[in-house]
């Protein structure tokens, strides 16, 4: 199973013919999965942000 976003992304490179093209699928994944992490540990989901 992969995110939509990340085929969707891929497909508008291959549409468009550029080489560089970014989906923010995966960060907001990401973003998703540290909150429940945190509230599952009961820390703050900053507390290990990347900065």
């Amino acid at each position: 199973m992969t995110n939509p976003v990340g085929l969707m992304t891929r497909r508008f490179a291959e549409v468009s013919g550029r080489t560089r093209v970014f989906g923010i699928g995966s960060n907001l994944d990401s973003a998703r999965y540290r909150l429940l992490l945190a509230r599952y540990t009961q820390v703050s989901p900053d507390l290990y942000a990347a900065t």
